[in-house]
């Protein structure tokens, strides 16, 4: 059974389909109008049944799952919290694949946190479900480095690519001894959840951070061309509140205040941080992209 969202749950359905892998249905949301390939409609095109997440709060959902002989639950990008009853339904287990490191990036958003808060290393984790937000015990877990120039979506792209091999690994046991699963307790002491509605500074750059930190929100942030689950950094231009889809840090080290433009051109736009100079090079107004010179001027400051 494999509960399935975004881009991350259609490669895991696309892998387990290459594999020949009998699945037993798949719960996903309808996919939007437009949309070029969707987990339903390849669902449907291999015979597997479709369910909706609603369905999975009903307590006869885990009857079908024991009745279908259902030996693996996986759930990949579903955000949906499922009771105690369906988690032990499968004869071996039920299994989350999350973006982050455990026990110390639970919840929601850990690769925009990883980036935010300027990890060197992040990881991937294939845990056991029970009742809980990513409380199991892990199974697999793989780490990668991250560099300085990366984003809320090349973190969570790589944490798909290095989880599609631990789910891999985790059906090979299930099918030739699922005893040897590992189970290593996760430590509580260690334990971080982040929230749905945590966003760093309520969703606004604090341009009295340092020019490291206000990059790193920015990038953060950026998912592009999909919705980032954050939004974009805010920043406050006279009665304008624009959007920051790109930024850059440099070493320039400047005493002006805070949120004040020294340059603006075609390029970028020059901003004194609490340390140093940031440039902006993209803003968004009501969802329209542009330039940031085209809204904000030589002596201009922002909020």
């Amino acid at each position: 059974m494999l509960l399935a969202e975004e881009a991350a749950g259609l490669r895991v359905l696309r892998s387990l389909t290459s594999r020949n892998i009998d699945i037993a249905g798949v719960v996903t949301t309808p996919a939007e109008a437009g949309s070029l390939s969707s987990i339903e409609d390849m669902a449907r095109r291999t015979g597997c049944p479709v369910w909706r997440p609603m369905q999975t709060r009903q307590t006869e959902f885990g009857d079908i799952i024991r009745h279908s002989g259902v030996d693996v639950l996986l759930n990949v990008h579903s955000l949906h919290i499922l009771d105690a009853s369906i988690i032990n339904a499968p004869k071996i287990g039920s299994f989350n694949l999350h973006p982050g490191p455990l026990p110390e990036m639970a919840g929601l958003n850990a690769p925009s946190w990883a980036v935010y808060l300027g990890k060197k290393q992040h990881a991937v984790t294939l845990h056991w479900m029970k009742a809980g937000i990513d409380t199991g015990a892990i199974a697999f877990s793989k780490q990668f480095a991250l560099d300085e120039n990366a984003t809320g979506l090349t973190v969570s792209n790589t944490c798909v690519k290095l989880g599609i091999p631990l789910i891999e690994s985790l059906l090979d046991l299930a099918a030739e001894d699922p005893d040897s699963i590992p189970a290593h307790p996760q430590n509580s002491d260690q334990r971080r959840v982040f929230r749905r509605d945590e966003i760093p500074n309520r969703g606004r750059i604090d341009w009295s951070n340092s020019a490291r930190e206000i990059t790193a929100f920015v990038r953060a942030a950026d998912y592009g061309p999909f919705p980032s689950p954050w939004g974009h950094p805010k920043v406050r231009l006279g009665k304008l509140d624009l959007e920051v889809l790109k930024a850059s840090a440099t070493d320039k080290v400047t005493d002006l205040a805070a949120g004040t433009v020294l340059t603006s051109c075609d390029e970028a736009v020059a901003v004194a941080a609490g340390d140093r100079i940031v440039l902006l090079q993209k803003v968004q107004l009501d969802g329209t992209p542009a330039n940031a010179c085209e809204f904000i001027k030589q002596g201009d400051v922002l909020r």
